[in-house]
């Protein structure tokens, strides 16, 4: 499981704390992997210029989980 979060932040240790509470509700045994969201949602946006953005319905959020995997995927790919 890849998870969006603002590493280095001052939020992070309460994130975690969150996410890790989410995860045993679902009953989730595989391994959580973090990466760090910092400017998806901005990134997003900008890759929606000239579509209706203001309207909730969740494409800012999916384009931003992309963009989170992307980066993860990019990281494990460099490791190699």
């Amino acid at each position: 499981m890849i998870i969006g979060i603002p590493l280095g932040g001052s939020s992070e240790d309460e994130m975690r704390r969150r996410i890790a509470h989410f995860m045993n509700l679902v009953d989730f045994e595989g391994e959580v992997f973090y990466q760090d969201e910092a400017g998806s949602s901005l990134e997003a946006q900008n890759l929606m210029k000239g579509e209706i953005k203001y309207i909730r319905d969740g494409r800012i959020d999916s384009i931003s989980a992309m963009i989170i995997l992307q980066r993860y995927l990019y990281k494990l790919k460099q490791k190699k």
